[in-house]
């Protein structure tokens, strides 16, 4: 289970249930070398 640094500088855990769920959205398969840069800089919509 990898630990991310937030944009707040703190660790966050990326356990199998929130993976999978990142993975029902077809738009996130194959993206997983860039959840880092989401979890550490989001951008809001």
């Amino acid at each position: 289970m990898p630990t991310l640094i937030d944009c707040q500088n703190r660790p966050v855990r990326l356990i199998d249930e929130r993976l999978a769920h990142i993975l029902l959205h077809p738009e996130m398969v194959g993206m997983e070398y860039r959840y880092h840069r989401y979890v550490e800089a989001p951008v809001s919509t």
